[in-house]
């Protein structure tokens, strides 16, 4: 399951990209291709002024890491990482002719 994060509003998108939450307990969880079908349909999917991603996949955490007291700092770290690889494509794709 995924997590869509949205760089631009600091939140988590609510199930059906119906709003934005802090509480990772309200976030929405979508399987890949509901994610990725919610992300093209954002009609932000720019990147913003410091180069951020709008939003990111972010693969959600199983019961027990959510549980663990080091679950936000692995999911900070699944936000970065997610963020990283969507700037190196969009930097592979402005590259080629």
């Amino acid at each position: 399951m995924f997590l869509i994060w949205s760089h631009q509003k600091n939140a988590w998108w609510k199930s059906s990209g119906r709003g934005y939450t802090l509480s990772i307990l309200e976030a929405g969880w979508f399987t890949e291709a509901e994610a990725a079908d919610q992300l093209r349909w954002d009609r932000h999917r720019e990147f913003l002024a410091d180069g951020r991603p709008h939003e990111v996949l972010v693969a959600a955490l199983d019961m027990e890491q959510m549980r663990d007291v080091l679950g936000p700092l692995i999911l900070r770290d699944r936000i970065n990482q997610a963020t990283t690889e969507a700037i190196v494509v969009r930097a592979g794709a402005q590259v080629k002719p």
